[in-house]
């Protein structure tokens, strides 16, 4: 069957932005910020805790994600994994506010990479509010063989010294709760004999849209006297339950924006970003 024959599906979907979610989530990652209210700005990437995936028990495949049912073909035999993607921000999403999110499917990829078959795919999701267009967003996935991982490649170092840096350890508690938040029952990271037996990786893995709601985090709290704009991020290696991580923020060398990336136990760079500001 040709995957590719799905670029250019759409759906819609729609939810209301109640405050619980936001508040259970800076609860999960120890922010000190008062509970919200309505009006107040859900932070970039915060949406992903009201639009998810729910597919029934019986349509779960093996590693606990759902096969059917999604906007995307099912990739039958194929993991997923979260790659990156990018914002355009031309307003905050607010707290009590009634959003609409257009989805398409930008792009599907066949590749024959070192761990065999993979499958890049990029979709495109457009929120909206009663004023109209808010955000869009970009998300690139990669789907490859179900096969024990390889060996880690050798690591990337930062190339800017950092000027704000947070270090936080994510635990088994803090990976369960995100998986709750955003009904994530993918098994990398909560099922230890399974990640590590099956899958192949030394530990749980942390959650890479946390991550990157991290790094956000970072450009929100250092950037306070300007409206983010844009935002791109790339995941480059995976971070493991249990290991110190941290997050870094230091102006772009031309000092219009701001560069993102969060560090593993080793030194090594696991997700970067850059943010954009108007």
């Amino acid at each position: 069957m040709d995957q590719t024959a799905a670029v250019g599906r759409e759906s819609h979907d729609e939810a209301v932005l109640i405050a619980g979610p936001a508040d259970r989530l800076a609860a999960a990652l120890d922010f000190t910020d008062p509970p919200v209210q309505p009006g107040d700005p859900l932070p970039v990437a915060w949406h992903w805790l009201y639009f998810f995936s729910a597919p029934r028990a019986s349509q779960l495949g093996p590693d606990g994600r759902g096969g059917t049912g999604d906007i995307l073909p099912p990739f039958d035999g194929l993991n997923r994994m979260w790659a990156g993607g990018a914002f355009t921000v031309h307003r905050p999403l607010r707290i009590g506010s009634r959003v609409e999110r257009h989805s398409k499917i930008l792009s599907i990829e066949e590749k024959q990479g070192r761990s065999g078959r993979l499958v890049l795919a990029s979709l495109e999701h457009s929120l909206s509010d009663a004023a109209g267009l808010a955000q869009v967003e970009r998300h690139d996935l990669v789907f490859r063989e179900r096969k024990p991982q390889a060996a880690m490649l050798p690591g990337e170092r930062a190339t800017l010294q950092a000027q704000w840096r947070r270090t936080l350890t994510p635990d088994e508690v803090l990976l369960f709760r995100f998986s709750a938040l955003t009904y994530n029952a993918h098994r990398i990271h909560y099922d230890w004999r399974y990640t590590t037996q099956t899958e192949g990786y030394p530990g749980l893995i942390v959650h890479g849209p946390m991550t990157a709601i991290l790094l956000l985090d970072a450009v929100r709290r250092g950037v306070v006297a300007q409206q983010l704009k844009s935002f791109e991020y790339r995941a480059v290696r995976p971070l493991y339950c249990g290991n110190p991580t941290t997050i870094c923020a230091a102006p772009t060398a031309d000092q219009t924006g701001l560069e993102v990336w969060a560090e593993d136990h080793e030194g090594f760079v696991a997700m970067r970003g850059k943010a954009g500001f108007g």
